[in-house]
């Protein structure tokens, strides 16, 4: 098979893989379920200047964003998460539902706070689902005044990005 041919077959089959419920794809949907879209920065309840698909901007006066290009901001983020999580969990294999709701997870609460997570830990470990429900739906707290509170909306959340993991 000539190097071009292998090519396209190799673009082909990626993108036949997204567009039919790949991981990223996965991640996608389960991450703009929670994060909606916005076209302008706002303030979300962690008290970040967020755009997009829950895409963090630091600060307020940002140009608004396109549905179209926020969906690129949130791909192009979730697969930096998917080679993050490669790194961090070596030979743990992976559905594209545990992969999609791992990468879901890691959007919100951040690649370092996974890197020290029990999560993390319980995955490495081979521990079982039960387990590995348990340490996800630790997550579910935010900070609000310097205290920290139970999210409802973490709380659903969690509950599907587990729902997601159970079901691969």
């Amino acid at each position: 098979m000539s190097k071009v041919l292998k090519a396209a077959f190799v673009f082909f089959a990626v993108t036949i893989m997204e567009v039919y419920g790949g991981h990223i794809d996965v991640a996608v949907r389960l991450i703009k379920q929670f994060e909606g879209f916005s076209a302008k920065a706002y303030l979300c309840p962690a008290g970040k200047w967020t755009i997009g698909y829950g895409q963090v901007v630091g600060k307020q006066n940002v140009p608004d964003v396109t549905e179209s290009q926020a969906e690129v901001w949130l791909r192009d983020e979730a697969k930096k998460i998917d080679s993050f999580l490669s790194t961090q969990l070596p030979g743990v294999k992976l559905s594209d539902d545990q992969r999609g709701a791992l990468i879901s997870f890691v959007y919100n609460v951040g690649m370092s706070a996974f890197k020290h997570s029990t999560l993390k830990k319980r995955l490495l470990a081979g521990a079982s689902d039960l387990e590995i429900a348990e340490a996800w739906r630790m997550w579910k707290k935010i900070t609000v005044d310097g205290k920290k509170q139970t999210s409802k909306g973490l709380v659903k959340r969690r509950a599907l990005e587990i729902g997601a993991y159970l079901k691969g």
